[in-house]
């Protein structure tokens, strides 16, 4: 008995110094601290003919006042604007104005040279916390710098951190005069043209507010430049709309974008058109419901209706009732509806409207 104990436990020993065995081959060193990170001097950027190399800087933000003993701290979000935290300081209690507030935090976002830079108020709210959120716009020659805007958060009379972007790179030495503003509106008109958008004309529907074109001067940083461009919002029919920058003195279509959200972008892709046509995409809404599965409602006003959808599903869509009419108008949002200034149906004002296509569509005539 005693040898079989014995034959056992050589081979438990015998197996767990065999499977111990690949830990002892590893080499024990000295403790070493980890020395600081070094930079290969073989990188590829290190080496361009194109430029010189200048090492890499200590501080990602160079154009903050870093010696400004109110910056606790300054980084760079991941979407590419600055955020700068503050220490208890005066700067907003002695300012002198909104412009000497930021030249003390970012000296190069504002100077007086042949064209001045400088910021002004664009808006301000406060919320809950009792924290005023003040969005500042960046100028050059009193013109916007488009994207160039800023957030400041006022605590208890102290400018407590402030976040979002700045120009301070290089800034054109004088202002040329812009070509006429029709010009440009030519020039957008015919671009989008290009690009197989309709122009039609807008309908006059009873209580239904058209907008209206607009052009701007901007300027619009481009190459680590400032093209002095014309910001154009335009509407080519009842359902598009776009923002185009042109240049102002080339007419160059600088950026143009649509303002729509749309499940299917069309104009990302080059399908063809008939292969997004399908009878089921026809617009069907109806301004008036009367055969309805089921409704409760008490008088005119808001209320809620069921039907079905063009694929035969039961929905319940927020509706408005006038005598014994269910009208497609939503009215149950008391931030917006304004019963005060709505002559219901047909002048709602604060409501989302849903009228009927005539199975067309906007970009159509008829």
């Amino acid at each position: 008995m005693k040898k079989y104990i014995l034959l056992s436990f050589l081979l438990v020993y015998f197996t767990w110094s065999n499977a111990q065995t690949s830990f002892k081959h590893i080499v024990n060193h000295p403790h070493a601290d980890p020395k600081p990170f070094q930079v290969a001097q073989g990188l590829p950027s290190f080496q361009a003919t194109s430029r010189k190399s200048g090492g890499l800087a200590k501080s990602s933000l160079c154009a903050i006042n870093a010696t400004n003993k109110a910056i606790e701290s300054q980084k760079i979000t991941t979407s590419g604007s600055m955020w700068i935290n503050l220490h208890d300081n005066q700067l907003w209690s002695s300012r002198a104005s909104l412009s000497s507030v930021m030249g003390e935090l970012i000296p190069n976002s504002i100077f007086e040279k042949n064209l001045t830079m400088e910021w002004s108020e664009v808006s301000q709210e406060t919320d809950a916390g009792n924290i005023s959120h003040i969005r500042v716009q960046q100028k050059l020659a009193g013109k916007p710098i488009h994207g160039q805007d800023m957030i400041l958060h006022i605590q208890n009379g102290q400018l407590r951190d402030l976040n979002g972007f700045a120009w301070t790179g290089q800034t054109p030495q004088n202002l040329l005069d812009p070509v006429p503003v029709e010009m440009a509106m030519n020039v957008s008109k015919k671009y989008l043209q290009e690009k197989g958008i309709q122009f039609q004309p807008l309908p006059k529907l009873a209580g239904l507010s058209n907008p209206v074109d607009e052009a701007n001067l901007v300027w619009f940083p481009k190459n680590g430049k400032l093209i002095l461009t014309y910001e154009i919002n335009m509407h080519p029919n009842m359902l598009d709309h776009w923002t185009l920058f042109v240049d102002a003195s080339s007419l160059e279509i600088v950026n143009a974008y649509s303002q729509l959200c749309s499940i299917f972008p069309k104009q990302l892709y080059n399908f063809p058109d008939k292969s997004l046509t399908h009878s089921s995409f026809s617009l069907t809404s109806l301004t008036s419901l009367t055969s309805l599965t089921s409704l409760t409602v008490l008088g005119d006003g808001p209320t809620t209706i069921s039907d079905q959808d063009l694929s035969g599903q039961n929905r319940t869509v927020n509706a408005y009732l006038v005598g014994s009419n269910f009208f497609m108008i939503d009215a149950s949002r008391p931030s917006m509806f304004n019963a005060t200034q709505s002559v219901m149906p047909n002048e709602p004002s604060g409501v989302i409207w849903t009228i009927d296509g005539q199975n067309g569509s906007p970009q159509k005539a008829n």
